[in-house]
């Protein structure tokens, strides 16, 4: 409990002063139970929109599967340094049912890239609306111009800047090139740990693609991902007494 002045220094004031100094130390005592109390209902909400999402993701695993199937990535602004975990915490304080959002990166400066199933596409754009976050348009993050990595700074955009990486990496020799590109269809998932059973479900819906980059997939050589399609893999190093490091 707040006190102003302790009791000995109120004894040695004018009567007056003290009912007023009293009279505040009541409204100071009830603003902070109010605060308290107002804190106590806003993490008692926030646990209950959790749950109610984890009942809304337990009911979608027995429903029918009707209506139009796929993800589709929704672009928005960002005005400062964030976190996915920060990200995650906004959206669900606008509204936004994160049980439904499949990945969450950092696509440019001042970009973040929100993977969402379809069916709830519209229903997201909407809340965001209401919130008057802004999308991003017309974005591509396979456009050079997007690449803020220093260390590709100096590389030129070539007609086949993959097949060429690949060249120069020695996985793919010089001559199988092709005379003009066959990969016009590129695709990007943060896997954060991929299940080897998952990988025909999630190429089930890549079926537009030429190409399919896969990151994090946390497998060490020399493990292979069980699939027809062709791979080239950057292996990771296991580091003693650290999980999935």
């Amino acid at each position: 409990m707040l006190q102003l002045l302790p009791d000995n220094c109120m004894q040695s004031l004018p009567a007056e002063l003290v009912l007023f100094l009293t009279s505040m130390q009541s409204q100071f005592n009830a603003l902070n139970e109010r605060t308290a109390h107002l804190e106590s209902l806003a993490a008692e909400n926030v646990q209950l929109h959790a749950q109610l999402a984890n009942v809304a993701a337990s009911q979608r695993l027995f429903f029918d599967k009707t209506g139009p199937d796929g993800f589709e990535y929704v672009y928005i602004s960002r005005s400062r340094h964030i976190t996915h975990s920060e990200v995650r915490y906004s959206l669900r304080t606008l509204g936004v049912d994160t049980g439904c959002l499949l990945d969450i990166n950092f696509s440019a400066r001042g970009v973040i890239g929100i993977l969402i199933h379809v069916q709830y596409l519209e229903e997201f754009k909407s809340q965001l609306a209401s919130a008057k976050v802004s999308l991003v348009n017309n974005f591509d993050p396979l456009d050079p111009k997007n690449v803020a990595d220093p260390k590709f700074v100096n590389l030129s955009v070539s007609v086949l800047p993959v097949a060429h990486f690949f060249v120069q990496s020695g996985w793919i020799g010089l001559k199988e090139i092709p005379a003009r590109p066959v990969a016009e269809h590129f695709g990007l998932w943060n896997a954060n740990g991929l299940q080897p059973h998952a990988i025909k479900d999630v190429l089930n819906h890549c079926q537009s693609l030429h190409m399919l980059f896969i990151t994090e997939t946390w497998l060490l050589s020399p493990a292979r991902l069980p699939t027809s399609w062709s791979q080239f893999h950057l292996y990771g190093s296991p580091v003693a007494g650290n999980y999935r490091e």
